[in-house]
């Protein structure tokens, strides 16, 4: 909910309450309107804060080496940006991409790339613990992958041959949508590339020397389409979403560097959140997904318009008092 959308039912309380008509005729009120609407505001900001941090909990997996070796398994604050380590060095050697089903209540993960075969689609859950019944899918490097829940579906890409496909959730059987034409610009990372909010794929990479960011569809007939300028953050930058926001997670190898940022879905523009910082927490992420929360996020409007509006009412009424006693 925007504030947009907070507008009418306030507009409609302040009819009903008759803080418009005291207002209007009242002179000396100017710092009591000032501390209610201040703490009406007040309350608006909490809410608001609440249903953020209620959209779930962002997981990563990172390390610190040329590829996703060892990487470890844990989660970020997405307002403090404080990284808590669930699963240091998972056991399997390449571990890379998260994607989140929520039939499952776990991750899809890519289990070894085609410089350590075989390739596996697995599950890992919130614990760090890796499992697989897939079949290999023969010497691929998925850079990128996002599951659809629309059509239970998998699409990712395989920078090693260069296909953009698909990946049977069932099975771990890829399958082509295209191999060339579609204009997924080169990896820039290990994995996490991909990332799906309001069934649009989002996904960055490397064009020529410059980082994009960029959308495609999800169709043999689809073509990458770059969204505003060039970043050098993009080329380093996995991708993840709660369901109502676009997040990047930077690591570039260098320690100290790592950092969240918002994307504008829009225009493609990243801005800065906060700095990642903890133990365990390698330079590198090879992969990001939030698990949405259990419970269902709280609505501001009821909160929100019942405090503001016994605030208005009180408000009104000690007004109205006022001026009846000097009549």
């Amino acid at each position: 909910m925007s504030f947009v959308d907070l507008v009418a039912p306030v507009r409609k309380l302040f009819d009903s309450s008759g803080i418009g008509e005291v207002l209007a005729t009242t002179r000396d009120s100017g710092k009591t309107v000032f501390s209610t609407l201040s703490f009406g505001l007040a309350i608006l900001a909490a809410a608001i804060d609440a249903s953020v941090a209620n959209a779930g909990v962002l997981y990563v997996l990172s390390g610190s080496g040329s590829g996703p070796n060892f990487p470890s398994f844990g989660k970020v604050d997405v307002s403090t940006g404080l990284y808590t380590e669930v699963q240091g060095q998972i056991a399997n050697q390449y571990v890379s991409n998260l994607s989140w089903n929520p039939s499952l209540s776990a991750f899809y993960t890519i289990d070894g790339d085609a410089d350590e075969p075989p390739v596996l689609l697995s599950i890992i859950d919130t614990s760090g613990t890796i499992s697989s019944s897939a079949s290999p899918m023969g010497s691929r490097t998925i850079v990128g992958m996002a599951y659809r829940q629309s059509d239970s579906t998998i699409y990712a890409y395989d920078s090693d041959g260069n296909d953009y496909g698909k990946i049977d959730p069932g099975t771990g059987a890829w399958s082509n949508l295209l191999t060339f034409g579609h204009g997924i610009p080169s990896s820039g990372n290990f994995g996490g590339r991909f990332a799906i909010l309001n069934d649009t794929l989002y996904l960055t990479g490397v064009s020529g020397t410059n980082g994009v960011f960029g959308t495609i569809g999800f169709t043999s007939s689809s073509t990458f389409t770059q969204m505003g300028g060039t970043s050098d953050l993009f080329k380093r930058m996995v991708l993840a979403s709660d369901g109502t926001n676009l997040f990047g997670i930077f690591g570039d190898g260098t320690d100290g560097n790592q950092a969240l940022y918002s994307i504008d879905p829009v225009s493609g523009t990243p801005s800065y959140i906060t700095a990642i910082t903890g133990s365990g927490l390698g330079t590198r992420f090879y992969g990001a997904a939030f698990q949405p929360s259990n419970q269902p996020v709280p609505e501001p409007s009821m909160s929100v318009i019942s405090l503001f509006g016994m605030a208005c009412v009180g408000f009104a009424r000690r007004i109205k008092a006022k001026r009846l006693e000097k009549s």
